[in-house]
This record gives structure tokens, sequence and C-alpha cells, in this order.
């Protein structure tokens, strides 16, 4: 909400209101830690196979389809070596750790699809060592064996990371809520509290009444007008709050 001018993306883009070069905003305490070591949490989060189909599907890529493996090498080391000393946190802190985990998904899904460029070169490889009569067979073993790769690993782990039932987020920000006058204001911190918060308000319409404020957000005039426009009977004493500021 109203990101007005130039000046207002480029800050809130590169977080300069709230966390230039720390994921974590405020809390020093979760800043530090050396970068290799951040580099190295993100890299081994892949597993030994993926690492194998993501790397001969890059090679592939690279044979047959060059704009896509450079596209895809980009992204990649943006969103994992980069992002990880960008990232600026102390692993060795569980919550920081937690919070860091959450953003390997990302390098993940980026390169899903050389995943899938590598099974086409290892059927590749295999149709090479087949005589010509069953060289034809080569990528249906691969498509099997892929496809019941995949429903084994969702046999073996669906139960484990099913969270379907897991109602405590929402709990958690409902007991909030109740606490919270008619009409009042809830200013809030972390995600696990305005992400809950924020949900159940704008999709469930629950506590509509409540004005909710991201404290960290603050710190950017443009989240101040996004405020002052949605709630016009709210007084903020500020443009923008420093932190210095009580």
């Amino acid at each position: 909400g109203h990101v007005a001018s130039l000046d207002d993306f480029v800050r809130l883009v590169l977080r300069m209101d709230y966390g230039t070069g720390h994921l974590v905003a405020g809390g020093s305490e979760h800043h530090g830690g050396a970068p290799p070591e951040r580099v190295w949490a993100m890299l081994t989060s892949f597993t030994p196979l993926q690492a194998v189909l993501v790397l001969a599907g890059a090679w592939r890529a690279y044979l047959t389809e060059r704009w896509f493996f450079w596209w895809s090498l980009l992204a990649f080391v943006a969103t994992a070596p980069a992002f990880a000393v960008y990232a600026n946190l102390e692993l060795t802190l569980e919550v920081a750790r937690w919070v860091f985990e959450r953003f390997s998904l990302l390098p993940h899904v980026l390169v899903a699809p050389l995943a899938a460029f590598g099974l086409l070169q290892l059927a590749a490889l295999a149709a090479r060592i087949l005589t010509p009569a069953r060289r034809a067979d080569a990528l249906a073993g691969v498509a099997v064996a892929t496809v019941l790769g995949v429903v084994a690993g969702i046999l073996l782990n669906y139960g484990r990371i099913d969270q379907s039932s897991n109602q405590v987020a929402r709990q958690f920000v409902e007991d909030i809520l109740e606490t919270v006058e008619p009409n009042g204001v809830l200013v809030a911190s972390g995600d696990h509290v305005v992400f809950p918060a924020g949900y159940l308000q704008a999709v469930e319409d629950k506590r509509p009444d409540v004005v909710l404020i991201m404290a960290p957000l603050l710190r950017g005039s443009w989240y101040v007008r996004h405020l002052q426009s949605r709630h016009p009977g709210l007084v903020i004493p500020f443009d923008h709050h420093e932190p210095s500021l009580p």
C-alpha cells in the first residue's frame, strides 16, 4: 500500500527502513555468523539425489537450451549463495536457523525444472547403453521410476509433514484478538502474529474493528500513509518511526 514514488519502491525492495543486509529486522543478537557457513547450510539442504539430477540437468540445458541454463544459474546464485551471504543470520541460534530454512525452499523450486532436464539426460545416457531395439524403453523406464519415487516419497513423508490439523497459529492469534477492546489497536511484531492476524482479518473477516499495525513497517513512510488511508481516524504522530524514538 501507498508505495508512491521511486524512492519508496527502492527503500521497500532494499528494506532500507527496517533491515538492509539483515534478514531479521532488529534484534542484533540474531545477526552475525560466517557467510561460508550459511552458504554451506543452503547447499546441503539439497539431497545427493537432487544434486545429481540438477547437475545432470544443468549440463543438458547448457547443451540444448542455453538461455534456460543461464537464467536458472542466475536465479540460483541470487536465491542461494548470494541470499545466504545477505541474510546475516547467526545459525547457531535455533530461531535464526528456523527463519533461514524457510527461505531455503525458493532455490529448490527454481532448480526443479533442471532436475527434470536431469531425468531426460539419464534417459539419454541409458539409451546409449541399450541396444537400438530397447532405446525406446529408456525414457519410459525413467518416467516410471520417477513416478514411483514421487509416490514413495509421499507415502513415507506425508504423515510426518501434514499440518492440516495444526491450529496453533489460529488459536494463538484468536486469543490475542479476543483481548483487544472493540475498535481497538493491535501493535504487533513477528511473523507468528502479524501473518495469522492479517489472514483472519482479510480472509475470514474476524475482528475487522481492530486496527492491526505491523510495528517494524512503521519505519517506512509509505506504510504510515497506508495506515492513515485505511483508517482515517487513526492518529499517528509521525510520518515514519525512528528506532531511537520511544
